[in-house]
């Protein structure tokens, strides 16, 4: 007698188990700049996602990491509804598991990150699509001591300094992701103000100033967050150049 077991569902005769490489397989690529940087570039080592990056800055006086982003990148995918002639981008910042930075802060930072980088992606490439970015603030060692020597609570004003990681990791993650760019964005920040750049330095793209800082000379900051910029730069292409010889 021929009796089917109905206590289970039970997959098709093909299927296989589902099998999860280590932590170790999963660095296809990473650049450690020398001693005069401060930063470390690791990508595609997120499997379930279309590109992935991860920055860790360094403090040159300390040998642990003074901040750690992971982003990644999960499209371009398709959406449902009406055609549209363009992509649509969408960035959101999560705190890690310690939960550092107030809510409205982060959501000031993706709207920022989001209207910048709607114009850095070569979104008419992708039509009736969606692009997804999300950016982790897994580590960040400064804001335990600001707090305790300002005596604030809850809200940190010094969101301003991961910015230009911010915008680093998502340009390294979009690469991986092999989304399509006009040019590497990147960014430098100057006593609370915020400036990035794509073309070398000669285009501005997007600029954050914090409310709470002193008005300085708009040149002199643009100046000063442009050497940033370039320095940036530098680091995300010496990645790619090894990446390409890998």
């Amino acid at each position: 007698m021929n009796v089917q077991d109905r206590r289970r569902l039970l997959g098709p005769s093909s299927a296989k188990p589902i099998a999860f490489s280590t932590t170790v397989d999963q660095t296809k690529e990473s650049y450690e700049p020398d001693s005069t940087e401060q930063i470390a570039l690791h990508t595609g080592f997120i499997s379930n996602c279309n590109g992935s990056a991860l920055v860790e800055v360094k403090d040159p006086k300390v040998t642990k990491h003074q901040t750690s982003l992971i982003t990644s990148v999960y499209g371009p995918k398709s959406i449902r509804g009406s055609f549209t002639s363009q992509a649509s981008l969408s960035i959101q910042l999560k705190n890690g598991l310690l939960e550092k930075y107030d809510t409205k802060e982060l959501k000031e930072v993706a709207g920022f990150l989001t209207n910048l980088f709607s114009g850095v992606v070569n979104l008419k490439r992708y039509p009736k699509a969606g692009i997804d970015i999300f950016v982790y603030i897994t580590y960040e060692k400064d804001l335990s001591n600001f707090k305790e020597q300002n005596n604030v609570s809850g809200v940190s004003s010094n969101i301003y300094k991961i910015i230009p990681h911010c915008i680093t990791s998502i340009t390294m993650a979009l690469i991986d992701a092999e989304i399509e760019m006009v040019d590497l964005a990147a960014a430098g920040q100057s006593n609370g103000s915020v400036v990035s750049f794509i073309k070398g330095g000669q285009e501005v793209i997007g600029v954050w100033k914090d409310s709470n800082k002193e008005d300085d000379n708009i040149m002199d900051i643009i100046d000063s967050c442009r050497a940033e910029y370039h320095q940036y730069r530098s680091i995300m292409r010496k990645y790619l150049e090894q990446k390409t010889k890998i």
